[in-house]
């Protein structure tokens, strides 16, 4: 799922997934930085102002609903899973992607929320993350439309001054009996109990991060960013994304650069708790981990990498290659009396998990900031740049070809398209907000129709796309 999370006031977002899209949530916060000319490239990627213009995703270059064809070329059977809310009531739309509209009765629940999909080794799992009352609802695989178990990770860690909520991004399949909870605004992992049938069930325990917060970070926050299960392994790897946000640029809601760096931590799913990434003693450091050692005991048993303000789930294991990738949207240099300075650590990081060697495998400076991220095989990834998409070959160090008139915010189909949302031009000058289909490797793009909002005045939260499992 690729998200687009967290906004305060100008504040553009940070997104990051494994399939979807996410949006701005309330008072989340977000981040995504502007370029080297000092232009603020924030916009909202998932539903572009209507005078955002064309976008580089005119109406014109897509095929009218009446020219598409068979609808069930947009994609296998399955639904994108569209999170909607005006701030004080959610609603997740299941829209069919072969009939091309909303299937069941949207589940509506309080504040605001996303989906997110746990790709466990033993199938994936939908879920309903209610961040606004801090409820992570387990949804029915073949109706995801209808709610099912669930539970509240609020708990009473929250810190003085700190938000309201504890702001669940992901949860993370382990064990048999365990599911880890990350939430953003805690330093304390969640864990339940994932086969439970009861309504707003209690964590099972936590686990507590606190120790990794850097020592110059003011919002005292570890910022948990993904994770990955290694079952082969015994561990849940922990991506915390160090960023300050308190450290942010005056005039723009920018997000500066400090010197602290991303860490992976490693958890001990037998015993749940923190271990060495390598398997040695948890209190050494991690060696060759980069310069976690500059951090002092926050950086003892931990992985470090260089980019800076990772996006949402974006730590991927490449198992092919035995190795991590994590994608970082990068951060803004400190402000002169220009404005805030060039855009910096905006790039894909690789790291090995047996040394804790990392190093930088793609540079993204010269782009805007990463909106949309989809894997579409196991060497391919679809990034997304807002006005432009392209296919990254994940064993090279360079971008490969553009995707023309991708949407602006995708996810993968599973078969051969982007499926997303985009602003299309208007004959009469105007613009309207559209759900479109554009193949990986070339081709027409497909217009499946208008974003199907529930009422007035919604943002989009996030996209997901969702294809039941076979009988």
């Amino acid at each position: 799922m690729s998200r687009t999370r967290r906004c305060v006031a100008g504040l553009s977002f940070a997104i990051g997934a494994w399939a979807g899209v996410f949006a701005c949530s309330s008072d989340d916060i977000i981040y995504a930085p502007g370029r080297d000319s000092g232009a603020d490239s924030g916009h909202d990627a998932t539903l572009p102002p209507d005078d955002a213009g064309d976008a580089g995703t005119d109406a014109a270059d897509a095929q009218t609903p009446g020219d598409a064809g068979d609808a069930g070329d947009a994609g296998p059977a399955g639904w994108l899973l569209f999170s909607f809310s005006d701030g004080t009531k959610g609603d997740l739309t299941a829209y069919n992607l072969a009939s091309r509209a909303v299937e069941g009765t949207p589940l509506s629940y309080s504040g605001f929320g996303t989906t997110y999909i746990d790709r466990a080794p033993s199938g994936a799992v939908l879920w309903n993350l209610e961040q606004r009352i801090d409820v992570v609802r387990k949804l029915d695989p073949r109706a995801p439309w209808q709610g099912g178990p669930s539970w509240n990770v609020r708990l009473d860690d929250r810190p003085d001054g700190g938000d309201q909520y504890a702001d669940p991004v992901a949860v993370v399949s382990g064990p048999a009996g365990k599911a880890y909870v990350l939430r953003f605004n805690r330093n304390a992992l969640a864990v339940i109990d994932p086969e439970a049938q009861g309504d707003a069930s209690a964590p099972i325990k936590t686990i507590d991060l606190s120790r990794f917060v850097e020592g110059s970070d003011s919002d005292r926050r570890v910022d948990m960013a993904g994770a990955v299960y290694l079952p082969d392994r015994k561990r849940l790897y922990v991506l915390l994304g160090n960023i300050d946000l308190n450290k942010l640029d005056p005039t723009r809601f920018l997000l500066l650069c400090t010197t602290a760096k991303p860490r992976i931590v490693a958890i001990d799913v037998e015993t749940d708790t923190v271990v060495s990434p390598t398997g040695g003693d948890a209190g050494a450091d991690a060696g060759d981990a980069g310069d976690a050692g500059d951090a002092g005991d926050a950086g003892a048993g931990a992985f470090t990498v260089d980019g800076f303000n990772p996006v949402f789930n974006g730590l991927v294991y490449d198992a092919p290659r035995d190795r991590f990738l994590v994608l970082s949207g990068g951060c803004n240099e400190p402000p002169t009396d220009a404005g805030a300075g060039a855009v910096r650590r905006r790039q894909v990081d690789a790291l090995d998990p047996n040394t804790g060697r990392s190093e930088t495998l793609l540079d993204l400076t010269a782009k805007e900031y990463p909106l949309s991220r989809a894997q579409t095989d196991a060497t391919h990834w679809a990034l997304g740049f807002g006005s432009e998409a392209f296919l990254w070959d994940v064993t090279t160090g360079a971008l490969g070809p553009a995707i023309p008139n991708a949407p602006q915010s995708f996810v993968f189909d599973g078969r051969q398209s982007l499926v997303g949302t985009a602003t299309a031009a208007l004959p009469d000058g105007g613009s309207e907000s559209i759900v479109l289909s554009t193949p990986i490797n070339g081709g027409d793009s497909t217009l499946l129709g208008p974003i199907p909002f529930t009422a007035p005045g919604q943002f989009i939260g996030g996209l997901d796309f969702w294809s039941p499992p076979q009988p």
